[in-house]
């Protein structure tokens, strides 16, 4: 998301995580802006009918970049940390 606070503004980019990867450029996701961005990764369990919410695996791990104009890969390294631990 872009970081306001550092005078970054536009829309969100998203994706989702399939395998431990992900690609903005994939169908249903969103490229990011080029500036500075918040970059949250959230986790969750596949969607199980019977649960009220989703369960999630870790919590939000968050982190402060500045992404360039020209299209780059961004590798993200999660702590394996599990939520409540």
């Amino acid at each position: 998301m872009p970081d306001n606070a550092k005078g970054t503004t536009g829309p969100i980019g998203k994706a989702k995580i399939s395998g431990g990867k992900f690609d903005t450029r994939q169908k249903g996701d969103s490229s990011p802006i080029a500036g500075h961005l918040i970059v949250e990764v959230t986790g969750n369990a596949p969607p199980d009918p019977k649960a009220e919410v989703a369960v999630h695996l870790f919590d939000t791990y968050r982190m402060e970049i500045q992404m360039p104009e020209k299209e780059q890969v961004l590798d993200i390294d999660v702590p394996l940390k599990k939520k409540g631990t």
